[in-house]
């Protein structure tokens, strides 16, 4: 990240991210997904999927939801 993009004022304002007019939508979804992955109390939910599919195209989006399905094995297994 170079300074005309905001970096030095983005790494000061990372903890206020919500609040802050310095992130893109696309750097919301991100910050977000960040949080909820890192915090055992946080789940990432379908919406928030969704809204990662708008910024992230839908190679990627199809791929990380193909990923989230159990497996055949892991299916078998349950039963």
């Amino acid at each position: 990240m170079t300074e005309t993009e905001g970096g030095l004022e983005k790494i000061a304002e990372v903890l206020n991210w919500r609040d802050s007019k310095l992130f893109s939508p696309a750097e919301r979804v991100a910050l977000e997904y960040a949080e909820r992955i890192t915090y055992t109390d946080r789940q990432v939910d379908d919406a928030l999927l969704d809204e990662i599919g708008k910024f992230v195209g839908h190679f990627f989006y199809d791929a990380y939801l193909n990923a989230r399905k159990p497996s055949r094995e892991t299916r078998q297994a349950r039963r």
